[in-house]
């Protein structure tokens, strides 16, 4: 066998190779010129748009594009051709297809150009992503459904929380006139009938008092946490440092020897009211639990993002830290007077201005409250 021969020989098994190769892909593959007449089709490009091979060859490749698309091929291409810009070729996107039968479905597109001689030829790859897209579309359905339903659920959770925070405040308002009313008769009884009861009578009514009283704080300690789960943040320029101070000021009323420092210069976006709150329930608890036989040392600064109050008193143990911010658990019960809601109060004003709290301590070395507001 010659030179040529073998040389022809092997371009022809290269050339079997490849058609091979093209007539058995699943993609659709189809040639066109430089006027966008169809030169060859696969089988599968076929099978995809409907038209025979002998159907599509010498017909311009826009018989099988819907419009827009059709209308601006032809612009296209002579656009490609005149200055080498390029928007399809060389680059894969989505497109839309359409079948002989007039059905429309999206594709995959892949162009590639190819110079042969003085002639410039174009092979598109195509591939229906049918299945694909009606996924996509089922899954985005979905995820409106689902949103709806979240939002649906959501606002009927919001309605039955206002409901039983509305039922609350009416339970504990009524509840606290009547426990005041028990206070008010035991210590009426005291002071005018105080000859006519034992010893021991005078107990029983001084520990109902005492108890009337208790209750009676307790009642306003719920109605304020009911007060706070409605209120919906007014947020304005604050200066952190004066309302802090101003916080001072009333909890020094019950700890007058309390040292007080507080960071000048803190200022942020909240709602004042608010965080009135937050700083009369850390301070009133930094002052409540300091160490025994010692004024009360407070400090109050930023850390970074986090606004900080640390006292130097007997602290806790962070073994029970899950039970710091819940409503009516108390960590030092025999120290305390109060209702366990103060600190539930301040996770509650906190989470409202999308903020977070949280403590750090170690027993007889004190406690450090931090929080940040967003």
């Amino acid at each position: 066998m010659s030179e040529d021969q073998s040389i022809e020989r092997a371009l022809w098994e290269s050339e079997a190779r490849l058609r091979a190769i093209v007539t058995t892909a699943v993609d659709g593959i189809l040639t066109i010129d430089e006027q966008g007449t169809i030169e060859w089709a696969n089988p599968a490009a076929e099978s995809l748009f409907g038209y025979g091979l002998e159907e599509m060859v010498g017909e311009n490749v826009k018989i099988l594009m819907p419009e827009p698309y059709r209308s601006e091929h032809d612009r296209y291409l002579e656009h490609y051709l005149e200055t080498g810009e390029r928007r399809i070729i060389g680059i894969g996107r989505e497109v839309s297809g359409m079948r002989k039968d007039g059905s429309v479905f999206p594709m995959d597109l892949a162009v590639s150009e190819v110079v042969l001689g003085d002639r410039r030829l174009f092979t598109g790859i195509v591939r229906d992503v049918t299945a694909r897209v009606e996924a996509a579309e089922s899954i985005r359905r979905m995820a409106e459904e689902l949103e709806d339903r979240v939002r649906e659920r959501t606002e009927e959770l919001l309605a039955k929380n206002d409901q039983l925070q509305r039922f609350c405040h009416t339970l504990a308002h009524d509840l606290r006139q009547h426990i005041r009313g028990i206070g008010v008769n035991a210590q009426i009884v005291l002071r005018d009938h105080a000859q006519s009861v034992d010893e021991e009578g005078v107990q029983h009514l001084e520990s109902l008092a005492h108890s009337a009283r208790k209750l009676a704080k307790l009642t306003d300690d719920i109605l304020e946490h009911a007060k706070l789960g409605q209120a919906r943040p007014r947020l304005v320029p604050v200066d952190l440092s004066e309302l802090a101070q101003d916080a001072a000021i009333q909890v020094r009323e019950r700890f007058p020897s309390a040292e007080i420092r507080i960071e000048p210069g803190m200022r942020a976006d909240a709602d004042p009211a608010l965080l009135r709150v937050v700083f009369v329930s850390l301070l009133d608890n930094a002052c409540k639990f300091s160490q025994p036989g010692k004024p009360p040392r407070v400090e109050v600064g930023r850390s970074d993002d986090a606004y900080f109050v640390r006292d130097h008193g007997v602290g806790f143990d962070m073994r029970y830290y899950d039970k710091l911010f819940t409503p009516f658990e108390r960590l030092h019960s025999g120290r305390s007077n109060g209702s366990g809601i103060g600190l539930a109060n301040v996770l509650q004003v906190v989470d409202k201005h999308k903020g977070k709290v949280w403590a750090e301590s170690e027993p007889g070395h004190g406690a450090t409250f931090f929080f940040t507001l967003d």
